[in-house]
């Protein structure tokens, strides 16, 4: 996968014919709400969690390489809230086109993520160096981190979120509440008390359920109700 994306962005970056501005993002290591779809390939940090909830503590790969410790291998983390800026800053910025990497420039260890989920979970650490499968042994990364440059080069001024307030953000608000959070939320544009564009407005000011794919149903008609409900940003 990642050989087939780097020979399709340095394709994408000799063409000719370009749209006016484009972006090209080398996403890093991403976690974040709503990643439940992705099983095996969901990050780390949700991992970490659903194993710890279930057996008490965590597995991580030992170091085979004599300059790190054990579970000190390293990767850039990104929390997807940050991530969204940057695609924003780029949808209503309009700058320079070209490919960025798109991390927070530093590299966390494994067991810096590991404590990270103990600690928002409030449970004490336990964690469990195994070793790296054979078969991927060789080829394993003991390093990544994006060089953010380019990115502030072109104008970006916002921060990134440490990975232990991420983390905190992410487990509170969002692993820990997945069994009450709907899948699919459905209003009816006329109710009593309140109506369906009201009670979307407050639904998208809440940090969870805003992410919650919400559909308007109706019998109206009227052009103006249905600009509403798109703008606030209603899913059908």
């Amino acid at each position: 996968y990642g050989v087939s994306k780097n020979e399709f962005d340095k394709w994408a970056i000799k063409q000719p014919n370009h749209p006016p501005s484009w972006a090209g993002l080398k996403f890093f290591n991403v976690y974040g709400p709503n990643e439940y779809h992705k099983g095996r390939m969901a990050s780390v940090i949700m991992h970490a969690f659903n194993q710890i909830r279930s057996t008490g503590k965590m597995k991580l790969f030992q170091s085979h390489r004599s300059e790190y410790l054990n579970g000190e291998q390293k990767r850039d983390f990104i929390y997807v809230k940050d991530l969204i800026d940057v695609l924003l800053f780029f949808m209503e910025g309009r700058t320079n086109s070209g490919l960025y990497n798109l991390g927070t420039g530093k590299a966390r260890t494994f067991k810096d993520l590991a404590l990270s989920v103990f600690k928002a979970m409030k449970i004490n650490p336990d964690i469990e160096y195994i070793p790296i499968p054979e078969d991927i042994r060789q080829a394993y990364q003991y390093f990544t981190e994006a060089s953010m440059t380019k990115l502030k080069d072109a104008g970006y001024e916002g921060s990134f979120t440490p990975l232990e307030e991420a983390t905190e953000d992410y487990i509170n608000y969002y692993l820990k509440e997945k069994d009450n959070i709907p899948d699919i939320i459905l209003l009816d544009l006329n109710m009593p008390k309140i109506n369906g564009i009201e009670f979307l407005s407050i639904l998208k000011k809440h940090d969870t359920l805003k992410y919650v794919p919400t559909i308007i149903l109706t019998t109206s008609s009227n052009q103006r109700d249905l600009l509403a409900c798109y703008e606030i940003g209603v899913a059908g």
